[in-house]
């Protein structure tokens, strides 16, 4: 694997010469805080050790650090390398969330109409799944036909692909009472000098159709990133999904658009009935607090599909999923079922014969 920092083969971040910034870091920045499957908080007894990187505290929920874990096949995942990974992330993310809380309130006080807050979420998207693929390369280009993600071979001839989508889901708010647009953080509409706004959260991760068709062979899976700030509890989630590009579910959907649709992109928007039946795979959950940062999920190796929710997690409605079964009743008693043992009774958006998940055998979770 090359370095993170340089890029040479040679070495790795820690033994690299211009890892300057690594001097002043701790290796063991572990707090350890353990999440059941509903996200929520288990009393277990670890060891705990208490670092500051950059200033600020982190609390690392699932694994934690410092021992051989084995992924879900049982194979042993190499631990150095998943530690280098995880400091290469929380500093960027430290580095980004310091400008963002400085923009967020440069919204507040400048009150002229003008977004500050979460531009640019391309940039932010492609170094995030930098850091996370250490061994692929970035496109090289500021824009145009490129992968955002392209790993190689010692030839340079093109191995594998990644493309990175990375939204915020704070967008523009509306007054309510003159219907002026303003941006999510400014405090008054200037119009009407009145606080009550909708706010809006419909970002999505374009996704064009014909390129997909074009180049999936060499694309193996989409990286999806999505920020949002929550204001009650005052912190920046940012949540981390792949989906791979040979779902049966999201190609179909993909295809359909290109032969249906009205224009060439595919919303798949978080949270929505398409990004949940197209097989999300969460690869981290973090919480950014202006003082600390909370990993409360974080596993780059995971393949476990997320379950299928009842409710879009971003706006708590219910999703309008449509089976081939117009009886069945899937979420009678329960919020979210399991995807591989589950996903056949969904409809493609073709109305084709979904073949997801037959003729596997008998199904067990572990």
């Amino acid at each position: 694997m090359p370095c993170s920092i340089c890029g040479n083969r040679g070495h790795n971040m820690r033994t690299c010469d211009r890892a300057e910034f690594l001097k002043d870091i701790d290796p063991n920045i572990f707090h350890i805080r353990i999440y059941d499957e509903d996200n929520v908080k288990v009393d277990m007894e670890v060891k705990t050790e208490e670092v500051i990187e950059d200033g600020y505290e982190t609390e690392v929920g699932e694994d934690g650090n410092g021992t051989d874990v084995d992924d879900e096949d049982g194979n042993e995942t190499d631990v150095e390398e998943n530690d280098e990974i995880k400091t290469n992330l929380l500093k960027l993310l430290n580095e980004y969330k310091k400008s963002e809380y400085k923009n967020i309130e440069k919204e507040k006080c400048k009150n002229r109409d003008q977004p500050y807050a979460f531009q640019n979420m391309g940039d932010i998207g492609e170094e995030i799944a930098l850091e996370l693929f250490p061994d692929y390369l970035g496109s090289g280009s500021k824009g145009g036909c490129a992968y955002d993600l392209r790993k190689e071979d010692d030839n340079f001839e093109l191995i594998d692909a990644k493309e990175v989508k990375c939204i915020s889901l704070d967008g523009s708010k509306e007054c309510n009472k003159c219907k002026r647009k303003c941006p999510r953080f400014q405090e008054i509409c200037l119009k009407c000098n009145k606080s009550d706004f909708k706010s809006y959260s419909d970002s999505r991760c374009g996704i064009s159709a014909r390129s997909h068709i074009k180049y999936k062979k060499f694309i193996s899976e989409y990286i999806c990133i999505v920020f949002k700030y929550c204001k009650e509890s005052e912190y920046i989630k940012v949540e981390c999904w792949k989906i791979k590009s040979d779902n049966e579910y999201f190609n179909d959907y993909i295809e359909n658009q290109v032969k249906y649709g009205k224009g060439d992109t595919c919303n798949c928007l978080p949270g929505s009935m398409d990004f949940h039946l197209s097989g999300p795979i969460k690869l981290f959950k973090i919480y950014l607090y202006k003082e600390k940062n909370e990993i409360i999920y974080y596993d780059i190796n995971n393949n476990k599909y997320d379950d299928i929710p009842v409710k879009n997690f971003n706006t708590n409605n219910k999703l309008g999923y449509k089976y081939y079964d117009s009886s069945l009743n899937l979420f009678k008693s329960v919020d979210r079922i399991d995807y591989v043992n589950n996903i056949h009774h969904f409809k493609l958006k073709s109305n084709k014969s979904n073949t997801h998940g037959k003729n596997r055998g008998i199904v067990n979770r572990k």
